[in-house]
């Protein structure tokens, strides 16, 4: 079995899940939307939307009006105008502590981490699980989605 195949795998606690990305840039939007859309193991999809948000805000009105979030992760990215993806997140767990995400970056990755280590060490601590490198979207948002959320119990 490949990596790949191997990653892929894990991913089945993402199925019926909702991927929700927080990201300015429209090219990249539509790389995360129809990447997260085609994601199928065998010939079930194996996320069960993708929600795009081009402003923070917007992601979290639309998370403070869920009641539950169990059916939701957030990719955020790291640098935007206005607020950014790690502010972003401060204030979405404030709404739903719960709630799995991921910051994608095109910046300096080892920065990014250590940035999420400094801010958010007393909820997770491992920059490296959810800090990932979005100009490699593809294999590391495979690899951190699976790595992002509980294990079933």
């Amino acid at each position: 079995m490949s990596l790949l195949e191997q990653e892929l795998n894990d991913l089945s606690q993402l199925r019926g899940k909702t991927v929700l990305v927080v990201e300015d840039d429209p090219l990249l939007q539509k790389v995360f939307k129809g990447f997260l859309e085609r994601m199928t193991r065998g010939d079930k999809p194996i996320v069960a939307g993708c929600q795009v948000f081009a402003e923070p805000k917007k992601l979290l009105d639309f998370i403070g009006s869920l009641q539950d979030v169990s059916q939701y992760i957030v990719i955020s990215d790291l640098e935007m105008p206005g607020m950014n993806g790690l502010e972003t997140l401060r204030r979405a767990w404030s709404i739903h502590a719960d709630l799995p995400m991921l910051i994608a970056t095109g910046a300096d990755i080892k920065e990014a981490r250590g940035y999420w280590e400094k801010l958010f060490s007393a909820k997770s601590g491992d920059g490296d699980k959810y800090v990932f490198d979005k100009t490699r979207v593809i294999g590391d948002l495979i690899h951190h989605l699976a790595s992002a959320l509980p294990c079933p119990s």
